[in-house]
């Protein structure tokens, strides 16, 4: 054991990255909401981009470390504290055995990433050990975490160790972060990006004007299987109503339902869908999506495939020039 949970907080459940492969079952993917600041919080301390971290929502936990760990905050800045001190986001942290570990409320974003160098150590379901709540697989009982539970953490590697010339009595981090122009800018607005969908076509130019012309709210039965959005909308019926069958979806799917409220399917998703899609968010942006917090507003933006594909590598390349980094500066 080397972490024990103190106080759960709102929703924090354990993430990797993801269920793949089960889907034809009616397997949920599930992993994280926000997989940029998951894999940048697992390439800081070390990991490989899929290992198990927790994914806290809103407002996070408080943790005690039995051992010592690297651990790398990434995503919404909860304020965390180590020993009741301010330690920062986006880079490594060098925490003692028996610091306590607390996170605050949100104030920017939504979702933050703690990840442990060495990973998060649970039984694999299904190969991942992503928690999905509403079918209890993955994770620790299938559910959030609750007080008193205990995670264990694996073998960390040993590149990060000369990064710092001797082992801290107390938390410490590193010199260097996570470049902001690589940050999301986590704002109470944002414009995310899409490509067409399957059943665009279904829809008039003018309704599509209107789609993308309409300012969103995000609503607040939002989740972790779908970013519910509530805006006027009229004229939205497709051209083809009554003809839809169940279709696959994907994370970023946008269903169109009836009362023309859109619906964007994230991490927890069902695997088919019978509600129009008429657009599809882009992998780059469902971050920003999965930051955003009840009240938030959002307009679409219409792109090509070929953009999308371009926005898509730009962000690969930004992770593996940060893996890259931080092998360098653990050879120091």
């Amino acid at each position: 054991m080397a972490v024990k949970v103190i106080k759960p907080g709102l929703h924090t459940t354990v993430q990797d990255g993801g269920r793949w492969g089960y889907q034809r079952y009616g397997v949920s993917v599930s992993g994280p909401m926000d997989s940029f600041a998951q894999r940048a919080a697992n390439i800081l301390v070390g990991n490989d981009d899929g290992e198990a971290v927790l994914e806290a929502t809103l407002l996070g936990p408080e943790l005690c470390l039995t051992q010592p760990c690297w651990v790398a905050l990434c995503g919404a800045d909860m304020r965390p504290l180590a020993g009741g001190k301010p330690i920062p986001m986006w880079r490594p942290v060098y925490l003692p055995a028996d610091t306590v570990l607390a996170l605050g409320r949100a104030a920017a974003g939504c979702r933050t990433y703690i990840a442990f160098a060495g990973g998060l150590q649970l039984p694999h379901v299904l190969g991942s050990r992503s928690t999905h709540t509403r079918s209890g697989l993955g994770g620790l009982r299938g559910s959030t975490l609750a007080e008193g539970d205990e995670l264990a953490i694996g073998l960390s590697d040993p590149q990060l160790l000369p990064i710092l010339p001797a082992q801290p009595v107390e938390a410490a981090s590193v010199p260097w972060s996570v470049s902001p122009s690589i940050c999301p800018d986590y704002a109470d607005s944002a414009v995310v990006r899409t490509i067409d969908a399957p059943e665009t076509s279904w829809y008039a130019a003018g309704a599509l004007e209107r789609f993308y012309g309409q300012t969103y709210t995000v609503a607040p039965d939002s989740d972790r299987m779908g970013i519910r959005l509530a805006g006027a909308q009229h004229g939205m019926h497709p051209l083809h109503a009554g003809t839809m069958h169940s279709s696959p979806v994907t994370c970023g799917t946008v269903q169109l339902p009836p009362d023309g409220k859109p619906i964007v399917l994230a991490a927890d998703r069902q695997t088919t869908g019978g509600y129009p899609r008429i657009a599809q968010v882009i992998s780059s942006d469902m971050p920003i999506l999965a930051q955003l917090r009840p009240g938030d507003e959002l307009r679409f933006h219409r792109i090509s495939h070929a953009a999308a594909e371009q926005l898509g590598q730009e962000r690969e390349h930004a992770l593996t020039m940060l893996r890259t980094a931080v092998r360098l500066a653990g050879k120091r």
